[in-house]
């Protein structure tokens, strides 16, 4: 009947309703448990900045990940440890080249998704792993601070950090924005929010980011829409 059909329709409307405010309750739910930058800045309002840029570009951390095999392991232990290592490899480049400032650039997938198809072996549950992915981005953020320079960053939606494992990555914003890498970053976001040697170019919710440096223009997207077999001609296209 229409009555029924009216029924149906307001159910799929409130379903729809809940799902597009499940990340901004998710946000909520963590605001308490987000530590404020509350120290005083490092670098003082009006420092001359290096004429030169670093940029430190971090994707595919995949947080709560585990592979456990002879010849390879993956693990939380494993990616901070390779996460550190690049970070001090960045640091001690800037330092070389008198580089003060730097801008941290997030491109994906900074956790695991929870299924492929079929159950797949995490190390965490996937509440914790957006706890685990902010503390290890806060310690990285905390040791570049500490080095004397200051920080930009933006970041983008990955496929593999999406909500919702059984859904496919949507190309639509307001969509593919039901993501962990938008909870993480905002998360940054709400930590270092008082820091003035801080700077966040974007919100982090959106497939692609054009960012400008020095007066270059740098694409920043994940790829997982790229056919990799014909990879400059793809590349090509996105110019």
């Amino acid at each position: 009947s229409y009555q029924d059909k009216l029924r149906l329709l307001r159910a799929e409307h409130r379903s729809e309703f809940r799902k597009g405010n499940s990340i901004s309750e998710l946000l909520d739910g963590f605001n308490e448990l987000i530590p404020k930058y509350n120290r005083e800045p490092i670098n003082k309002i009006g420092k001359i900045l290096s004429e030169n840029v670093g940029i430190i570009h971090i994707s595919d951390s995949h947080v709560s990940k585990t592979v456990n095999l002879p010849i390879n392991t993956f693990n939380l232990e494993v990616a901070r440890k390779r996460l550190l290592k690049y970070i001090d490899t960045c640091i001690e480049t800037f330092h070389n080249n008198k580089i003060s400032n730097c801008v941290i650039v997030f491109s994906g997938d900074l956790t695991n998704l929870s299924t492929h198809g079929m159950d797949m072996t995490n190390e965490f549950k996937r509440s914790e792993s957006i706890l685990k992915s902010f503390d290890l981005f806060s310690e990285i953020f905390e040791i570049i601070l500490k080095e004397n320079i200051s920080i930009k960053t933006c970041s983008i939606l990955g496929n593999e950090s999406r909500l919702i494992a059984d859904q496919y990555m949507s190309n639509v914003d307001s969509e593919a924005k039901e993501n962990l890498d938008y909870v993480i970053f905002q998360m940054l976001k709400r930590k270092f929010k008082g820091c003035v040697d801080v700077e966040f170019l974007n919100e982090g919710d959106s497939l692609e980011y054009l960012l400008n440096v020095l007066g270059h223009d740098i694409i920043v997207f994940h790829g997982h829409n790229l056919k990799h077999n014909n990879l400059n001609q793809e590349i090509d296209k996105i110019k």
